[in-house]
C-alpha cells in the first residue's frame, strides 16, 4: 500500500505543483536564514524579534518571530494554538484585562520583558548549537515552546527536522505508516520525528524526496484531519500496557448469523486501509514484547535482531522473527483484533497454516481491544488447527484451456 501511494504521489500533478512551490519556498528560506544569521541570534534587538508592532513606525512585518509564523507558513504553521507570550516568550501587545501596548513576556523567562528577552536569545543561540549536534536530549529540554522550537529547527536545518510541530499528527503517522520501532525510542517528540525521517531514508523513492515534500505527501495519503482515513478512532496511545492471557478452548464456535447494520456497498479502499492499520498496531505490539522479553533475560545481542519481516517480504508466511533465550529462531504470526478477548475467530490463509505446520519454532499471537492502552495477547496453541476448527471461505479456480 506505502509504494502504490509513493508511486502515485510521484506520478501527480501535486508531486510536480509542490516540487515548484518548493523552490519558491527554499529562496524565502534563505533569505530569512541570511537576515537572522546564527552568530548574530545573541545580538538581536527586540523589536527585531517580536511580534505586535506590525504598522507602527517601527515597523513588525520584518521580525524573527512574524517571519517564522507568517511569511514561512507554508514551511509549516505555527499560527494559533496558544498566545503570543507562550509561544514566543515576549511580545508587544495588550492583554484582556489592560489596553495599554507594551512589552509583555511570562514568569518562567525573567521578572521583566528585558531580562525575558535575554534568555529568551540564550535559549534560541543553544537550540541551534544543538540542533546543528542532533543532541535530542537537550533539543527535548530546551525551555521554549514545543511548536516555535520546531519551526526553528525546521527552518535553519530542514534536512535534519521535519517540519510537523503537532505530537498527535506525529503518533499518527507513527500507526499509520509500516513504522515498527521500539517505544523507548519514541519518548519525546524529537524522537518520534526522528523515526519518521529514517522511515524516509529507508526509501529508494522517498529519500530522494526534500522534507517538504515528505510532509506534503504524508498529509495527502495519511492526513491525521481525515477522520475517515482508516475508519479509526484514535484511542491508540503509543506504549500500551500489555496483558497476556489464556482461554480454555471447550469447542466449535458456531457462525455468527446475524446481520449488523444496512446493507450498502462496501468501502473496499476504507477496509483496506483500516485493516492495515489494525495490523500495524498488533504487530508493533508484538515487535515490542519479543525485545522486552530478550532483555529481560539478558539477550540483548538478540533484541537487537528481531525484524518485522512481513514489510519486506509478505510470501514468508509470517510476520516477525525473532528468537528464544538460546538463539534459536521463531517465527510469529500476528492477528490482531479490535474486539474483546471473549473467542477466536480470525483467517490463516494457505500458506501461513503450511509454515505453522512445517516449522517447530512457528507461533500465531492473536492481538485483542488492539486500539487500546491495555491490548491483550493470546499465544494460541498450534494444535488447534484442525479441521473441526477450520472453515473453508475460498476455492482457487484453475482450469487448462486452448
Amino acid at each position: 500500500m506505502i509504494q502504490e501511494n509513493i508511486d502515485n504521489f510521484i506520478n501527480s500533478n501535486l508531486s510536480d505543483e509542490k516540487n515548484k512551490e518548493f523552490k519558491k519556498l527554499e529562496k524565502l528560506r534563505q533569505e530569512f536564514i541570511n537576515k537572522f544569521k546564527l552568530d548574530t541570534i545573541l545580538s538581536l534587538e527586540i523589536d527585531k524579534y517580536i511580534v505586535g508592532k506590525k504598522g507602527l513606525i517601527n515597523g513588525g512585518d520584518d521580525t524573527f518571530c512574524y517571519w517564522l509564523e507568517t511569511k514561512l507558513m507554508n514551511l509549516g504553521k505555527i499560527k494559533g494554538g496558544s498566545t503570543a507570550d507562550k509561544k514566543f516568550g515576549v511580545y508587544y501587545g495588550k492583554t484582556k484585562n489592560e489596553d495599554e501596548k507594551k512589552y509583555r513576556t511570562i514568569n518562567k523567562w525573567g521578572n521583566n520583558y528585558q531580562e525575558a528577552f535575554g534568555n529568551i536569545k540564550l535559549s534560541i543561540y543553544h537550540l541551534l548549537m544543538d540542533g546543528k549536534n542532533e543532541d535530542f536530549i537537550k533539543i527535548h529540554e530546551n525551555k521554549l515552546s514545543p511548536m516555535f522550537k520546531g519551526k526553528i529547527l525546521s527552518t535553519y536545518f530542514p534536512e535534519k527536522y521535519i517540519s510537523i510541530f503537532s505530537e498527535e499528527h506525529i503518533d499518527y503517522f507513527l500507526q499509520h505508516l509500516p513504522i515498527y520501532f521500539e517505544y523507548e525510542k519514541a519518548k519525546t517528540i524529537e524522537m518520534k520525528k526522528q523515526l519518521l525521517l529514517e522511515f524516509k531514508q529507508n526509501d529508494e523513492k522517498m529519500k530522494l524526496w526534500n522534507n517538504y515534500i515528505y510532509m506534503v505527501f504524508l498529509y495527502t495519503y495519511y492526513s491525521p484531519k481525515k477522520k475517515d482515513n482508516s475508519g479509526d478512532k484514535g484511542k491508540y496511545q503509543l506504549n500500551p500496557k500489555v496483558d497476556y492471557i489464556d482461554f480454555n478452548y471447550i469447542g466449535r464456535l458456531e457462525n455468527d448469523k446475524s446481520v449488523k447494520g444496512k446493507n450498502k456497498k462496501p468501502d473496499y479502499e476504507k477496509e483496506m486501509k483500516r485493516k492495515k492499520y489494525i495490523g500495524n498496531l498488533g504487530e508493533n505490539i508484538v515487535f515490542n514484547e519479543q525485545i522486552k522479553s530478550l532483555r529481560k533475560i539478558g539477550r540483548e545481542d538478540l533484541a537487537e535482531k528481531v525484524t518485522v519481516v512481513s514489510t519486506e517480504d509478505d510470501r514468508l508466511g509470517y510476520d516477525i522473527l525473532s528468537f528464544d533465550k538460546h538463539g534459536n529462531e521463531i517465527y510469529i504470526e500476528v492477528k490482531s483484533t479490535i474486539s474483546t478477548a471473549n473467542n477466536i475467530n480470525f483467517i490463516i490463509t494457505d500458506n501461513e497454516y503450511r509454515q505453522a505446520m512445517e516449522k517447530e519454532n512457528y507461533m500465531i499471537y492473536l492481538i485483542y481491544e488492539v486500539e487500546t492502552n491495555n491490548p491483550k495477547i493470546h499465544i494460541l496453541n498450534k494444535n488447534m488447527l484442525k479441521k473441526d476448527y477450520m472453515q473453508p471461505i475460498a476455492y482457487r479456480v484453475r482450469i487448462k484451456t486452448k
